[in-house]
């Protein structure tokens, strides 16, 4: 690299110096400088587009000659497809995310009530573990709020098998699984029939003060249900019933 030796310092004086490089064109510099420019745009913008667009070209040309699976579409449509001719029961856990979108519940018994393939809709509360921090816990005036929901829809939607007794019972939860029928009437297994789940299906430690379980309130609806003339508690013949069936258990275990 050289300087022109024919330039006159005093022309270049307070301008900048006309400076030749042998062999290189400024004007062929500058215009690869704007190739590589717009090729780094497309590389950046036009090759994603491009490789998604092949990709779904290739998938459909898959599915067209070998027969490959499509896309599974998401729920629900893909359920109502299974569903279809059956009689179900939709059965819904309310979260607080769920109780805090204004008419969600409305608009999810609406949806499903309105499909002739649901016999009956159901609706449980989140039940957390003890000592468990999540968005999905109801707080107490959630619950309030979801129990009057309920009272409310089961009347428009006939297809909420929900007696009022049953809904009530989610404002009084049992002290524990002591006080719960259905735990202390079924027996859950794990799904390698391996493990007893306890103290209910729930397993764990769940904090009984907030259960939301159907069967749970479903139960302590029917215990406390009076017969003979209202004088007599269902819970209580159960109560009986269970010691009684314990006692004799507990003679056999002995003897054995």
């Amino acid at each position: 690299m050289s300087v022109r030796d024919d330039i006159d310092p005093a022309e270049s004086a307070g301008g900048m110096a006309d400076v030749a490089v042998p062999g290189v064109d400024i004007d062929e510099l500058l215009a690869a400088d704007d190739r590589r420019a717009r090729q780094q745009a497309f590389l950046r913008f036009g090759a994603p587009l491009i490789g998604v667009v092949g990709f779904l070209l290739v998938w459909q040309i898959l599915v067209a000659v070998f027969d490959v699976p499509r896309f599974v579409l998401p729920a629900p449509w893909d359920i109502l497809k299974h569903i279809a001719g059956q009689h179900i029961t939709v059965h819904c856990t309310i979260t607080r995310q769920q109780a805090l979108r204004d008419g969600y519940l409305e608009e999810f018994a609406r949806v499903w009530s309105a499909n002739p393939n649901v016999s009956q809709l159901w609706f449980s509360l989140y039940t957390p573990q003890i000592g468990e921090v999540s968005p999905e816990i109801l707080l107490p005036h959630d619950r309030q709020r979801v129990i009057a929901a309920l009272m409310s829809m089961r009347k428009t939607y006939r297809k909420i098998a929900m007696p009022e007794s049953l809904v009530q019972q989610y404002g009084t939860p049992p002290d524990g699984p002591g006080d719960c029928i259905f735990a202390q009437t079924t027996s859950c297994i794990s799904a390698d029939f391996e493990h007893r789940i306890t103290p209910c299906q729930f397993g764990g430690n769940p904090d009984c003060s907030q259960c939301g379980c159907i069967a749970s309130a479903g139960l302590k609806a029917v215990g406390a249900h009076k017969i003979i003339g209202g004088t007599v508690r269902i819970g209580a013949i159960f109560e009986t019933s269970l010691k009684i069936g314990r006692s004799l258990r507990n003679r056999r275990e002995a003897v054995a």
